[in-house]
């Protein structure tokens, strides 16, 4: 059954007017059926792009945004709940790990806040129940402490 007809364009090209073959093109490591049935691509910059069947859209479920947020780094890898948008989180931190200088940033609480907004966001997209929960207590514990 073909699910999506879309193109990959929008999300590998860093510039959309450039004519030159290779000018721009980001690399896709990774395309396949997430666990709740949409397409799931994974670029090289370990951004991670779900398409939405009902919006009919690309969404970035997982990228290097929020390097200083406080729970940036705080799925478990080992965990029982940890579920697809642990895992693609995972490949993205690996990857920051051998950037230079990306841990150094510090956060004043709106990082934080915007992240696990953003962790909601793509654990509904995922339709992971066990991590929305995860990421909602978090960002319950975040909003009553920071308040």
């Amino acid at each position: 059954k073909c699910l999506l007809h879309d193109s990959l364009a929008s999300l590998i090209s860093s510039d959309l007017k450039s004519t030159a073959k290779d000018a721009g093109m980001i690399k896709v490591i990774s395309a396949k059926l997430s666990k709740s049935g949409f397409p799931l691509v994974v670029l090289a910059t370990r951004h991670a792009f779900l398409f939405d069947m009902n919006l009919m859209c690309w969404l970035r479920v997982v990228d290097d945004c929020f390097p200083a947020s406080n729970f940036a780094s705080s799925w478990n890898l080992g965990s029982i709940q940890s579920g697809e948008l642990a895992a693609l989180q995972v490949d993205v931190r690996k990857f920051l790990a051998r950037k230079p200088g990306w841990s150094r940033v510090t956060d004043d609480g709106v990082q934080t806040r915007a992240h696990l907004e953003a962790q909601l966001a793509s654990a509904l997209a995922l339709k992971s129940p066990s991590e929305y929960r995860q990421c909602l207590l978090s960002y319950i514990r975040f909003l009553a402490r920071e308040a």
